[in-house]
């Protein structure tokens, strides 16, 4: 069971989570209502930021909001905060609603990121080892959204790029019996085979 007090003191682990995903089946996930998915999942995201040390950050301010389909989630630096569409945590799978969690998430861990190197300094604006966080401070300065710039110009950015393959690798650890994102026992029971 995941422990609440744990959350509240932002010392949830993913450990801690996963005894409820891994035992709950996508017909109990159907079944849960809106307010249990969501605190779910904010308890999910307070791990997840703990594990990549921007717990103090961002003061994980889990929302569900109204939003138009497709978009499924969003994370607003200004503020801090994840938000996660209503009907996406209403339909979607435990495992989707995960993914664009800790898509967010990894968005939150960006921002992070470029706020606080030093851009001037010598090794983080040459170094290879910053590479990455110099591609997403352009990203940031230069995001494309998709409303303005089209899908494809959206989701070929690095910030999205990483975010969708941080969010894909953490994915086994809380669904280690899945194989794809589609959460279909036919695709999982194929890939088995």
């Amino acid at each position: 069971e995941v422990n609440s007090e744990k959350a509240a003191n932002g010392q949830l682990q993913t450990e801690d989570c996963d005894e409820f995903i891994l035992k709950s089946s996508l017909a109990e996930w159907k079944e849960l209502t809106r307010d249990e998915k969501a605190d779910i999942l904010y308890k999910i995201g307070v791990a997840e930021a703990k594990n990549l040390g921007i717990d103090d950050y961002m003061s994980i301010s889990f929302s569900a909001v109204k939003m138009p389909l497709p978009r499924l989630a969003y994370y607003d630096n200004n503020d801090r905060t994840v938000a996660l569409n209503k009907a996406h945590i209403d339909n979607g799978t435990a495992e989707e609603n995960v993914d664009s969690l800790l898509h967010e998430i990894f968005h939150a861990y960006q921002h992070y990121l470029v706020e606080k190197l030093d851009f001037d300094n010598e090794l983080v604006k040459n170094g290879y080892y910053f590479e990455q966080a110099r591609h997403w401070k352009d990203n940031i300065t230069n995001y494309r959204p998709s409303a303005v710039y089209g899908y494809d110009e959206y989701y070929s950015q690095a910030l999205e790029e990483d975010a969708r393959a941080y969010a894909e690798s953490r994915l086994p650890d809380f669904f280690p019996d899945k194989t794809d994102k589609s959460g279909s026992e036919a695709a999982t029971a194929e890939a088995k085979d």
